[in-house]
């Protein structure tokens, strides 16, 4: 549910992709095929957004891959976020 108190509000989707296939949901409120995805909630970061999106949608546990290119790194309790591929900023 989007977060109406909020001058932005977060979302993410996860593009699940397995043997050359992208993971797309009917949804249905709108009745169009998308991939899963959705609100960041107050405390969430965004990584833990899309891993709770997914599974609450369609059930599955992903792996969050970020670019070739990306140096994973945690230090103590400290975790790096993937990064994401695409961002885009919209009025609604």
């Amino acid at each position: 549910m989007a977060h109406q108190n909020y001058y932005l509000d977060f979302c993410a989707d996860a593009y699940i992709v397995n043997d050359g296939a992208v993971l797309l949901r009917l949804h249905e409120k709108y009745n169009i095929w998308i991939v899963p995805g959705g609100h960041v909630d107050p405390g969430e970061d965004i990584n833990e957004a899309v891993l709770r999106e997914v599974w609450e949608e369609v059930g599955i546990k992903p792996e969050l891959v970020g670019p070739s290119s990306w140096m994973h790194q945690t230090f103590q309790d400290n975790k790096d976020l993937v990064p994401p591929l695409f961002i885009n900023r919209h009025s609604i």
